[in-house]
């Protein structure tokens, strides 16, 4: 197997069965193997009975009745994942579908374990964020490259691509399933000496996100102080 497509999903009913199946199109023109891990995060809609109408042999479905956050829709379909090359991205497709051949073979080539999606530097922007979101996702990266003493300038970006090695390392290491787990993932990626690199990608917001700003703050502070304690007290070394 080579690409293991992980979409984290809590309730996209509405778009849901159709951006699989160009997802699915898509992939189908790369002429690679691959399979594609639908997580439905205890939807309340019909997020799980619209990706089950799919009935295609690479497309297969995790579902658990309790919302856990994206963070743990994630972590589960990484570690169910059995690509030698595993891609979580956003179910609204926010990443346009062309961006991944480019971090497919950034993998490929084996300067890094990991390639992280940039939407800052150089990226296009078809549309911008709202101002608090759009100004707190400009904070974060500095207070997250503080906390584990590395710089990226996008930590949260919804794409990001791990080998099956680096994926193995990180997600049995995994706490933090909230605002700030990438965040985390970069902080074990590097105390297990994986090599991360990150690209710029072409990267639209939509508003149909279901986050509230104003409570993932608070949160999400906390959240980077055990990060930051796990990273010196050089827990995910263990």
């Amino acid at each position: 197997m080579e690409l293991s497509i992980i979409l984290p999903a809590y309730n996209e009913g509405k778009i849901i069965r159709r951006n699989l199946e160009n997802i699915n199109c898509f992939l189908q023109t790369l002429n690679i193997e691959y399979e594609i891990i639908v997580v439905n995060d205890g939807s309340t809609d019909d997020t799980f009975q619209q990706a089950s109408l799919i009935s295609d042999k690479h497309t297969r479905v995790i579902s658990y009745p309790q919302n856990r956050g994206k963070g743990f829709a994630v972590n589960r379909g990484m570690t169910a994942a059995r690509g030698r090359y595993r891609l979580f991205m956003d179910i609204d497709l926010s990443t346009e579908l062309a961006e991944i051949p480019k971090f497919l073979q950034c993998v490929r080539l084996g300067s890094c374990d990991i390639c992280v999606g940039n939407r800052y530097s150089a990226a296009l922007l078809t549309q911008k964020q709202p101002l608090l979101r759009a100004l707190f996702g400009r904070i974060f990266p500095l207070l997250s490259s503080i906390c584990i003493g590395y710089q990226l300038e996008d930590f949260t970006c919804g794409f990001k691509i791990f080998s099956a090695k680096a994926s193995d390392k990180i997600f049995p290491r995994q706490h933090i399933y909230g605002w700030a787990f990438d965040t985390e993932l970069i902080s074990i990626a590097l105390a297990q000496g994986l090599r991360i690199h990150q690209e710029s990608i072409v990267w639209r917001h939509h508003n149909n996100s279901k986050v509230n700003i104003i409570r993932a703050i608070p949160s999400s502070l906390v959240e980077l102080f055990k990060i930051w304690y796990w990273t010196v007290s050089k827990e995910y070394i263990k």
